[in-house]
């Protein structure tokens, strides 16, 4: 039974499991890759945000232009990206009322 044995090794050796067993960890349980996912699952490019809104593309340049739209940029570089949490909030925030919520809230108005 291996359990029961004593290794002997250099402290060279040794070193050298270490190290290998330190960068496999490194590479299979790093904070970067999942920094990086979550990255990709939360913010949008531009190609995706113009999916999600069912809007081209150069309108969402132009909107991005007038700033009537949630957008990030990162200084010193080109590229757009767009929260999809942002994205959701400004469409909730553009919805108008229906004609009923709108007679509604008038009749409210005068009675109250």
């Amino acid at each position: 039974m291996i359990a029961n044995q004593i290794i002997v090794t250099t402290p060279n050796e040794l070193y050298s499991l270490i190290e290998k067993a330190v960068n496999t960890a490194v590479l299979h349980f790093s904070i970067p890759q999942r920094v990086d996912d979550t990255f990709q699952n939360e913010f949008l490019t531009i190609q995706e945000a113009s999916t999600m809104l069912n809007l081209a593309v150069p309108t969402i340049y132009s909107m991005v232009n007038k700033r009537s739209i949630p957008f990030n940029k990162i200084d010193g570089q080109k590229k757009l990206y767009f929260s999809k949490n942002e994205l959701n909030e400004w469409l909730k925030n553009g919805r108008k009322l229906t004609k009923t919520e709108l007679t509604n809230k008038l009749k409210l108005k005068r009675n109250g």
